[in-house]
């Protein structure tokens, strides 16, 4: 159907233009030297939104990697143990050439069979980040600041 067509299209637009934010996100922390905490729950409301559409639309394992994802950064930016934000960092990383992958193979069930498996396989990594290094932080999504 030409719906599904334009929508999927649709949304490998979202993507890139999501993509060139993560980008930007991924080389201030770069910059910062991984100092600049808040640039990981940055990373974290930017990936949600891949999260939204994924989940929307049906791409459950890519929903599941961006949640994953999602919760890890946020905690992270909670966090100072230094291994556990450097192995963070490289799992963001990791996620911009997934989303190049799907952008690419988007109207390929070959190349997303792929994929899915690898983000799957990441899924647990950020799980295990999780529990062993940011085991006592319970905030997974961005605080509202009242005034």
């Amino acid at each position: 159907m030409e719906t599904d067509k334009e929508i999927l299209d649709g949304f490998v637009e979202e993507i890139r233009a999501l993509e060139k934010v993560l980008k930007t996100i991924i080389q201030k922390m770069i910059r910062s030297r991984l100092k600049e905490m808040s640039l990981f729950e940055q990373y974290g409301q930017t990936i949600d939104r891949v999260y939204g559409t994924a989940a929307t639309l049906g791409f459950n394992e890519l929903a599941e990697y961006t949640k994953a994802l999602k919760d890890l950064s946020y905690k992270c930016s909670q966090s100072d143990n230094e291994k556990g934000i450097k192995k963070t960092a490289e799992m963001l990383i990791h996620c911009l050439r997934y989303l190049d992958t799907i952008c690419k193979g988007i109207h390929d069930a070959e190349e997303l069979k792929k994929v899915r498996y690898l983000m799957s396989v990441d899924v647990s990594k950020a799980e295990k980040l999780c529990r062993s290094y940011f085991f006592s932080i319970n905030r997974v999504s961005c605080e509202i600041k009242k005034s």
